[in-house]
């Protein structure tokens, strides 16, 4: 079912890409996933084209969803979908505007056509890929500090390191790319992240325990961050749901383009 799915969106030509946690495997830098995410082009014709693939595949509505309408995309609301299946149903996310990162064009141009079970499949660049991770989610600051790792190994330049060490959130990563790379410590210390600021002024005799109360103070204020930038969209489903705005758990997409819902 997923391979047709994907086929059907080249059919179409919905402009997309995948993003989150099927992104951060075909990467390398997570080993499982269960749902699929999805960035849409959020312009109407594109999303009539998703509309019209969904329905063909006799998708469904998934859990708290609105009009599958570009409006809402750029809002920042997410679109979720179950993908039939006679064994495994695939659950799908879908946005039109994520956080933290620019617009759709933008990161089209610099995404990866990555070869995989499905076919070539548009991928969000890694870089673009971790701000996204920058979530409430504690487990996803390992998936970034693993693309962070992964996108180092094969770069020298003083802007992929720059980069690199603003967005590793692991000691024993840090400790990788101040072994790798000459002069990374001297970056660290004018990057002035605390927690690595302070690893890299210790040396090798660096104090775990609080390096590493340093590091999950920085976590917590991204959570927080997270956190923040979520609360009016959900209060805005809130608003939807109990002015029946919401779309119905198991509504037939098919159902949504006859208007037979």
């Amino acid at each position: 079912m997923i391979q047709n799915f994907f086929r059907k969106l080249e059919e179409l030509a919905v402009q997309y890409l995948l993003i989150s946690g099927q992104a951060s495997v075909l990467y390398g830098a997570s080993t499982f996933s269960e749902d699929i995410d999805l960035w849409l082009a959020p312009t109407s014709l594109n999303f009539r084209r998703f509309t019209k693939a969904l329905s063909q595949l006799d998708a469904a509505v998934y859990k708290l969803t609105p009009p599958l309408e570009p409006g809402y995309a750029k809002r920042g609301h997410g679109f979720h979908f179950l993908l039939p299946d006679e064994y495994t149903p695939a659950y799908l996310d879908v946005m039109g505007k994520p956080p933290r990162v620019g617009s759709f064009r933008l990161a089209h141009k610099k995404s990866n056509r990555i070869l995989c079970d499905w076919g070539k499949i548009p991928v969000v660049s890694i870089r673009d890929l971790v701000e996204l991770k920058k979530t409430r989610r504690l487990a996803d600051y390992e998936v970034i500090s693993n693309l962070v790792k992964i996108h180092l190994s094969d770069r020298s330049k003083q802007t992929d390191l720059e980069w690199g060490l603003k967005n590793v959130f692991r000691i024993e990563d840090a400790d990788w790319i101040f072994k790798k790379i000459p002069n990374s410590r001297k970056t660290a210390i004018r990057i002035g992240r605390k927690w690595l600021k302070a690893m890299a002024e210790s040396g090798t005799n660096f104090r775990y325990q609080e390096i590493q109360s340093l590091l999950a103070q920085e976590i917590a204020s991204l959570q927080h961050q997270d956190v923040l930038y979520w609360q009016p969209v959900i209060e805005e489903l809130r608003t939807m749901r109990k002015n029946r705005i919401l779309l119905k758990q198991g509504t037939p997409v098919q159902s949504l383009i006859t208007g037979k819902n």
